[in-house]
């Protein structure tokens, strides 16, 4: 609240940004000199800053997870692939060496 007066009585959370923005705007020649200060109180009212940074680290942290599937689900079809070519019939984890390739 713009009074400074919060729920309990004390001072509001965002009354200090509003006395800032109003010392601002009173001593200034021009309203926009005060966009600063202006943004501070209404990002300490609405928190449309902060909502906006998780929104994006969000869709930052899905963006990478279904990149991370795409590319687990391209190496594992070319693995699939190579162990056709190989005629192994089975996707093999490399712990087992085909007994062509021991012989030699």
């Amino acid at each position: 609240m713009s009074s400074g007066y919060g729920i309990n009585g004390g001072p509001s959370r965002c009354f200090e940004f509003w006395q800032d923005f109003r010392k601002c705007y009173l001593n200034a020649e021009s309203p926009a000199e005060c966009k600063l200060a202006k943004d501070d109180y209404f990002e300490c009212l609405h928190h449309t800053k902060e909502v906006s940074l998780e929104t994006n680290k969000l869709d930052r942290a899905l963006t990478i997870k279904e990149r991370t599937i795409e590319r687990q689900h391209e190496e594992s079809k070319r693995a699939r692939e190579a162990a056709k070519k190989g005629g192994l019939g089975a996707v093999g984890l490399g712990f087992i060496e085909p007994q062509a390739e021991a012989k030699a």
